[in-house]
């Protein structure tokens, strides 16, 4: 079965390790409209840039007009017939809606020459009438991306003040958490002193009551002492001299 001249056939595209498209093939022909639907992360980027020239395949084959454009750089796509409308404006501000618009065609001018180019500008015109009323005006493309930038600026200010309430609601956070350890150690230490001054004052206490019953014990030592010692050695002796020698008169 012949190709289409514009097709796709069993296209492996992946980025280093991870592989996003297994042999995904399909074709558009002639006037047609091909819509590529998925969620997030299904390859529908994966696959514009490939036909875009962004990314080379591993495998498979794209073709246009029968000719294999799979792997050639963008420049060469382009030249060949691919162009990408990218989402967004990717527009060029400073430049005039007629600019633009000659920007996008300036590799036909080569090869089809200025009457070809003018002849799709009228047929652009004709369906956006618009453009045709601007094709001299930049203000609206230069206020658009004023308003972009200041957009931009608006929520990177915005962004950047809720980081410094962050950053201070997180400062002020571990500022609460280091005073409440500092009263926490602090209290500790209080207790700690206070349980060790009251273990001196009792031991104190004990040595006083100690020593106090240590005197009243020697005191009472001494004075058993000194009565032993008069019962024992001074009342024999007073008893001899009391006593005449020889026993009588």
């Amino acid at each position: 079965m012949p190709l289409a001249p514009r097709c796709i056939t069993d296209l492996t595209v992946g980025y280093g390790p991870v592989q996003v498209l297994f042999g995904l093939s399909l074709s558009v022909g002639k006037g047609e409209c091909l819509a590529v639907l998925g969620p997030n992360g299904a390859g529908k980027t994966t696959l514009l840039a490939t036909i875009s020239g962004f990314l080379s395949p591993r495998a498979g084959h794209i073709r246009l007009e029968g000719s294999e454009i799979g792997g050639r750089p963008p420049h060469a796509i382009v030249r060949a017939g691919i162009s990408q409308v990218m989402q967004g404006r990717q527009i060029l501000g400073p430049m005039s809606v007629r600019d633009n618009l000659l920007l996008g065609a300036h590799l036909r001018l080569p090869r089809e020459g200025r009457a070809a180019v003018d002849a799709s500008l009228r047929y652009v015109y004709g369906l956006f009438p618009v453009l045709a009323e601007r094709r001299s005006k930049t203000e609206g493309a230069i206020e658009r991306a004023r308003a972009d930038i200041a957009a931009a600026e608006a929520r990177t200010a915005e962004y950047e003040q809720r980081l410094r309430e962050a950053r201070m609601a997180l400062f002020k956070r571990q500022e609460e958490r280091r005073r409440m350890a500092l009263q926490a150690r602090s209290a500790a230490v209080a207790e700690a002193r206070a349980k060790a001054q009251a273990q001196v004052s009792q031991a104190r206490a004990a040595i006083e009551q100690d020593k106090t019953a240590a005197q009243t014990a020697l005191q009472a030592e001494a004075g058993r002492l000194a009565t032993e010692i008069v019962r024992t050695v001074l009342q024999p002796v007073s008893a001899a001299v009391q006593t005449p020698v020889g026993g009588g008169l």
